[in-house]
């Protein structure tokens, strides 16, 4: 996530053929992070990424809103799976 809002790949070309940051990032805080499978893994993402103020959306097969609640996550099954509103989306589910 701070790769693609820092554009890490392409600042590392670039210093490589001897330039000095030719682009600029953006802040993660208040962006949206939509999760698809709040599993083990999903779950540790959205600590991450509420660590970084961001707005975390999630959506999983089995998904009970209290663990959404428990992971301080909203649960948006439209939004998440299509990534419109999202700013980032991560999959952490094998099947979707």
């Amino acid at each position: 996530i701070l790769g693609l809002a820092r554009n890490l790949r392409e600042e590392a070309e670039n210093m490589y053929q001897g330039y000095w940051q030719t682009t600029l990032g953006y802040e993660l805080r208040g962006k949206t992070l939509g999760i698809i499978g709040l599993g083990t893994i999903g779950a540790q993402v959205s600590k991450v990424a509420l660590a970084f103020g961001m707005n975390v959306i999630v959506w999983s097969e089995n998904l009970k809103l209290s663990v959404a609640k428990e992971n301080q996550t909203r649960s948006n099954f439209s939004s998440c799976r299509s990534g419109h509103s999202n700013d980032f989306v991560f999959r952490a589910t094998r099947n979707f």
